[in-house]
């Protein structure tokens, strides 16, 4: 299984990648993100992708097809001290633009979050999704993950 970087290797499959975001793909990720939640007032920056590139905390993956960006996710390594020196993750924004969805990059794209925290040695991945994203709910089910062992709450504060 290819988990990032650098194209699929099998035949008549459209190459795909998945890489850390640079400071140049803001616009993409500003459209994305404003597709997933419908607000206008976001504001993806170049700068704030920049300052966050070289950072081996916090991740944004974009998914490449044709070197046309279909979909991001943002991971977030967490240090804890329950388990010793091991993290764990927080998976936001993960969104794959409505004319992609149904072609795997939702799923390579949670493959390669899985990967990143196996790697870091993270002790669990949590997410959170819109209480009435049901299709969304399904496909984090597919991929492993469960929605009957905690609740997530939320409180947005400092929104611009």
């Amino acid at each position: 299984m290819n988990h990032g970087i650098g194209s699929s290797q099998e035949p008549n499959i459209v190459p795909w990648t998945i890489r850390r975001a640079r400071s140049d793909d803001a616009p993409i990720i500003q459209e994305l993100y404003i597709e997933l939640v419908g607000d206008q007032k976001i504001n993806v920056t170049g700068a704030a992708l920049a300052s966050i590139e070289s950072d081996k905390s916090n991740i944004i993956l974009v998914a490449e097809i044709d070197s046309q960006v279909l979909g991001t996710a943002f991971v977030v390594l967490c240090r804890d001290i329950m388990y010793g020196d091991q993290p764990f993750a927080v998976v936001e924004n993960i969104v794959v633009t409505s004319s992609a969805r149904g072609q795997g990059i939702g799923t390579r794209l949670m493959d390669k979050i899985k990967f990143v925290c196996k790697e870091n040695r993270c002790t669990k991945i949590m997410l959170l999704s819109n209480a009435k994203r049901a299709g969304a709910h399904k496909f984090f089910e597919q991929n492993g993950y469960r929605g009957d062992l905690k609740r997530g709450f939320v409180n947005y504060i400092n929104r611009c």
